[in-house]
């Protein structure tokens, strides 16, 4: 007991002295250990700063988190310069240690060098190479070219071959995207010849780039275009475009992606909530009403939309109180130690997942298609790819989450990570208590965004079901669903 008390007065403890965090980050403990990140950019020496960067590497993922959070708040433009390129920054052996400097780089408060960027930009792993030309972008939209220190030229350059080039469609995509952010006017002929491509990735890139440019032109080309397509998130982020433009014209796009038959029911539910915001009505997915409406808007009609959340879809098959929006869908199912928990008289909330599961499956037409990944410490799929819902397959399926005895903590990025390579998923639910305990990332801040980022090129909609969260889990989770088009719901045990 006393040893539990010592403890939680240090975590407790302000820090005193570069000295005394030293002796945090050597603790057994994960948490005085991220107490001790936290406590550094305080102190602020360039020794500090170094022990900010070493953290990167610390076996704990809530610890490294913490000291990529910090390393974003670096304010000293020569410790940027100096600290940052070495062999514990941009130049480690391991690549998540670089992927975590490269991202840290697109928030520092200071011009961050342009050849940082253009170093991390010709990494060999594709991911750095993603979040290079993510903190190109970011860092160009808060602080303009300005906000990069030293010449631009070489990366502008770099950013316009590796939109052209790059081996990796999302590398690609992202570079196209701050390239166009970086420099508008020589990003255009890129941007249009993307739109005439059948990669969803390049194409939902170059939507992306497309809202850069003050011509309303490009964009409103970019629109049509990704109504059109046959890909689901590629016409899903074009339903946003539209959404937000809130013209005439906009209305009659999302009419015409209700009515058609290649559309896939959670880009038609998307046309559904966009026009419920711009209109204030409230039809379904029949085009018929929505047609009729939108014939009776004048010319120059606009609207900007109402952002309130829509009620509760009507006809769909439904899981654990979330309307199911989707015929082609993955469970991500929670098996982290907490959800062997429950309220007295109650079942577990692992019991629960599977009953509701059981329901939800049972109901669905033998049309959806759907796959089951419980997941641990590892995601655990049934199948790895999306099958028909056959009374067969539906049995199999919940047989293999009753024989996945597995526990221990929840690596919710990874199984985020199964439903994102699949292309033919639009949506994944998740059955969950809520708090990430497992994977690369844990702090909610960086992985709300980290998550947003990932999924910016592929516009999978996660729906969140979360029992006995609490209110920050809560909020986490609202933020993400939101932001991907999908819906949070709760579900409590026991009544509480």
């Amino acid at each position: 007991m006393i040893g539990l008390l010592a403890t939680a007065a240090l975590l407790l403890a302000p820090a005193q002295d570069l000295r005394e965090v030293k002796g945090w980050l050597q603790d057994g403990n994960a948490d005085l250990r991220r107490r001790g990140v936290a406590a550094l950019p305080a102190i602020g020496t360039e020794e500090a700063w170094e022990l900010v960067l070493r953290a990167l590497t610390d076996p704990a993922p809530r610890v490294a988190d913490e000291a990529q959070l910090r390393l974003g708040e670096l304010a000293d433009a020569e410790l940027v310069a100096d600290l940052l390129p070495g062999r514990d920054g941009l130049k480690h052996r391991d690549e998540l240690v670089r992927a975590r400097v490269t991202e840290a780089l697109g928030r520092v408060p200071v011009a961050v060098p342009a050849d940082l960027l253009g170093t991390a930009l010709g990494d060999k792993d594709p991911r750095v190479r993603h979040l290079a030309a993510w903190s190109v972008e970011r860092v160009v939209a808060r602080a303009g070219p300005e906000g990069l220190a030293g010449s631009a030229e070489a990366l502008t350059a770099a950013l316009q071959k590796a939109a052209r080039k790059d081996r990796d469609a999302g590398a690609r995509a992202a570079a196209l995207v701050a390239f166009a952010t970086l420099d508008p006017a020589a990003a255009g002929p890129l941007v249009l010849q993307s739109l005439d491509s059948d990669d969803p990735t390049e194409l939902c890139a170059a939507l992306e780039a497309a809202k850069r440019f003050p011509d309303p032109s490009l964009r409103n080309r970019a629109l049509e275009m990704g109504v059109l397509t046959d890909s689901t998130p590629v016409r899903r982020l074009a339903v946003a475009g539209l959404r937000q433009a809130g013209t005439r014209a906009a209305v009659d796009g999302l009419v015409l992606v209700l009515g058609q038959s290649s559309a896939s029911l959670r880009a038609r539910w998307d046309a559904v909530d966009a026009l419920r915001a711009l209109s204030g009505l409230r039809h379904g997915l029949d085009p018929a009403p929505w047609r009729e409406w939108a014939g009776s808007l004048p010319e120059g009609w606009a609207r900007t939309p109402d952002e309130t959340r829509p009620g509760d879809a009507e006809g769909t098959v439904s899981f654990a109180g979330l309307p199911l929006l989707s015929d082609r869908v993955v469970f991500l199912v929670d098996l982290s130690g907490s959800m062997a928990q429950g309220a007295e008289g109650e079942g577990s909330r692992r019991e629960v997942a599977r009953a509701e599961l059981e329901r939800t499956l049972t109901a669905l037409p033998e049309t959806a298609r759907f796959d089951v990944v419980p997941y641990v410490d590892r995601p655990l799929p049934w199948k790895g790819r999306l099958v028909a819902a056959t009374p067969a397959n539906v049995a199999k399926a919940l047989e293999h989450l009753e024989r996945t005895k597995q526990t221990g903590t929840g690596n919710v990025w990874d199984a985020l990570g199964v439903a994102l390579t699949d292309p033919e998923v639009d949506t994944a639910v998740v059955f969950s208590d809520g708090v990430p305990s497992g994977g690369p990332h844990w702090n909610f801040e960086l992985m709300e965004a980290l998550l947003v980022q990932r999924n910016r090129f592929r516009h999978l909609a996660i729906d969140a079901v979360l029992v006995d969260a609490g209110g920050t889990t809560r909020k986490f989770w609202e933020s993400v669903c939101a932001a991907t088009g999908g819906r949070c719901v709760r579900a409590e045990l026991g009544g509480r």
